[in-house]
């Protein structure tokens, strides 16, 4: 998993965070691997806010041009990772329905939907994300579970925001 994240990154025409480590449900199973994630970290170079990155993120939300050229840029990175490692097309729809599900001055989380085919089984999937932005680092939490699957996408949203509360009060 490690390996197609950073295909992806690498494959991807716009700025991704660097994943640094993925996570999975304590009884693992490759045939069974929902809910998973991932933390990434963004270099904060340009000192945005928690405020700048909430507005610059909504407004990206509320714009579906922007959207769809976000979709088309994944989609095109994840289909080439997917010829790249695997050999395979893995026909994938990515940020379908995008919502920002909740921002304060300590956190924004959002979700999306994405869908695709892995060796002739469909796949639909909800990714849950947020970010923190720190002085020198924005921190981004993803986590993938499938539609209609416990954790919903809310509870994994409210979990995200406690841990990322939880953080900032430690930095």
């Amino acid at each position: 998993m490690f390996n197609h994240l950073l295909e992806v990154k690498k494959n991807a025409e716009t700025l991704l965070p660097e994943p640094k480590f993925i996570f999975a449900k304590c009884d693992y199973d490759i045939n069974n691997l929902y809910p998973w994630g991932y933390v990434g970290f963004l270099n904060n170079d340009n000192n945005f806010s928690q405020s700048d990155i909430n507005n610059a993120l909504s407004s990206i939300f509320d714009n579906s041009n922007i959207i769809k050229n976000l979709s088309d840029i994944t989609k095109k990175a994840i289909d080439k990772t997917g010829n790249d490692l695997y050999g395979k097309n893995l026909n994938v729809k990515t940020l379908n329905k995008p919502q920002i599900l909740f921002k304060d001055k300590s956190v924004i989380t959002f979700q999306a939907i994405n869908s695709g085919f892995l060796d002739g089984e469909s796949i639909t999937e909800i990714a849950v994300g947020s970010c923190t932005v720190f002085k020198n680092v924005m921190i981004n939490t993803y986590i993938t579970n499938e539609i209609g699957k416990e954790p919903n996408s809310y509870t994994i949203a409210g979990e995200l925001i406690k841990h990322n509360k939880m953080l900032r009060s430690i930095n």
